[in-house]
């Protein structure tokens, strides 16, 4: 049976809202996982979000800063991460990106702590899989 990290994400704008809940899965493999292979992931999670700068958590704590930027021709994702990001992600299995500002940083610590990865995968099965 394959495993999965998932990676959730507050809503960008109203229009972002029609297909929320924000939500993707990758294939992770513990024993194997790289720095390299969670950065293309990311990249791919924000292939369509218009430029813009995130923190990523991990069960409250900050375990990526994402910074989207450039236009259609020159767009790019940055990604840093914490030292310690592979320990936390083998523990919990899903990242949640907030907006990078202040007041709301708050909700992306506390709305990480809510995604387990069962609970990522009772949410994912429901919306995305239909079960």
């Amino acid at each position: 049976m394959d495993d999965y990290i998932y990676f959730c994400r507050n809503s960008f704008c109203m229009g972002d809202d029609v297909v929320a809940p924000n939500m993707s899965r990758y294939k992770y493999s513990p024993e194997n996982f790289s720095k390299e292979k969670l950065q293309e992931y990311i990249t791919d999670y924000f292939k369509y979000i218009p430029r813009y700068e995130w923190n990523g958590f991990c069960n409250g704590k900050h375990i990526a800063r994402v910074i989207c930027s450039g236009d259609d021709h020159t767009y790019q994702v940055s990604t840093e991460l914490e030292d310690n990001w592979n320990e936390m992600l083998k523990e919990r299995r899903t990242i949640f990106f907030d907006h990078d500002r202040d007041e709301e940083c708050k909700f992306g610590v506390n709305e990480s702590k809510y995604y387990s990865k069962e609970n990522a995968e009772e949410v994912f099965r429901r919306y995305f899989l239909r079960i």
